[in-house]
């Protein structure tokens, strides 16, 4: 019997069978293989079929499935008894199917052409990565597309590929690659149908930058976070860091989100509108907070810092307008300076506001 393809039913069972093997060869280490030789010899062959099976993904003319990848549609080859002795989108299908991967379309083709599978969200080049993997089991992850990877993994039904991206996310969450790891999880959970599968990550990442806020939140990955990203850092109860520091951890990423790297007190008008609409996309309504290492703070940025001890410095600032604004906000307009020294102070509060009369006594227990 001969398939569409022109490989006959007999010799396609022998080619997938091959393929499963050499395929699954690589995962056989010490003591002795299959042949009964001593696996170093018994794998001797490996490297050397390793390099003809990644050049057979290159190879077009042989091909018999074309991936049509994003808004570019752009094209990249592959055969069916590859993908099928390694992908169970492939292998889990009904008479007539081609294969199962969520939010694919597969259109008709002329005899002798390969097969068109429209993937519309697949990210090309990590596709690239990912098919590269399939045909020789080498794969280089990068911390700002491995759960791109863990998507295609999913939706091709790639297990060990699967676990390996799992594996790699876990033994390398650390403080200079949290936030990465954060952006991109919550980046693909809702743009791809395998994206699911990185949603348990968003949490474990936020969990893990909560509990090293003040390390993670000084990286150059948390400057580059999307508004979405820091506000859910910041509003995460995992969050353990002083309000007054989460103020100032905003706030530079404000400035970074906005191009302006003088400090506060030189900025021009239109650097600080550009802060203040960076910030006000993330942080609204807080209005005051009391710490017990500092006096209190009215609003982002902070408009208005009183420090503690602050009779006897000059720590205690003025940083309007950002929550607070007007015609005349400045940092000046209150006291004639950014700093300045305070020989006391009082802080009054609506008796119909439940939320602050409690952080009220709070502060003065």
């Amino acid at each position: 019997m001969v398939g569409d393809n022109g490989i006959t039913t007999t010799a396609l069972k022998h080619l997938r069978n091959n393929a499963i093997d050499i395929l699954n060869m690589g995962s056989r280490v010490g003591g002795v293989g299959s042949s009964g030789l001593p696996a170093d010899k018994a794998l001797a062959g490996v490297p050397r079929l390793l390099d003809d099976l990644q050049r057979l993904s290159e190879d077009s003319d042989s091909a018999d499935i074309v991936f049509i990848l994003g808004r570019e549609e752009e094209r990249v080859y592959a055969h069916r008894v590859i993908l099928i002795a390694r992908c169970k989108s492939f292998q889990n299908t009904k008479r007539g199917e081609i294969c199962r991967i969520p939010g694919c379309s597969i259109a008709p083709s002329a005899p002798g052409t390969p097969t068109p599978i429209r993937l519309p969200q697949a990210p090309i080049d990590t596709f690239k990565q990912f098919l590269l993997y399939i045909y020789t089991g080498k794969i280089l992850l990068q911390d700002n597309s491995v759960f791109e990877m863990l998507a295609l993994a999913q939706e091709l039904g790639v297990d060990e590929l699967r676990n390996t991206c799992e594996d790699h996310v876990t033994s390398t969450l650390s403080v200079p690659s949290a936030c990465t790891f954060l952006a991109a999880a919550m980046d693909i959970q809702d743009r791809t149908p395998g994206g699911k599968a990185a949603a348990a990550f968003v949490e474990r990442c936020v969990s893990y930058i909560g509990e090293n806020a003040a390390e993670c939140v000084k990286t150059n990955a948390f400057l580059v976070l999307n508004k979405d990203a820091v506000t859910k850092l910041i509003s995460s109860d995992y969050l353990y860091l002083e309000e007054e520091d989460v103020w100032r951890a905003v706030l530079n990423w404000a400035k970074y989100q906005a191009g302006v790297t003088q400090p506060t007190a030189h900025w021009t008008e239109e650097e600080r509108a550009r802060v203040c609409q960076h910030l006000a996309t993330v942080i609204n309504h807080r209005l005051i907070v009391f710490h017990f290492r500092s006096g209190p703070v009215f609003g982002a940025g902070a408009d208005l810092f009183i420090s503690s001890n602050c009779n006897t410095n000059i720590d205690s600032y003025s940083n309007l307008p950002h929550t607070y604004d007007g015609d005349a906000a400045s940092p000046s307009v209150l006291l004639g300076e950014y700093h300045f020294t305070v020989a006391d102070y009082e802080v009054f509060t609506p008796t119909t506001s439940t939320a602050l009369k409690h952080l009220k006594n709070e502060r003065y227990q």
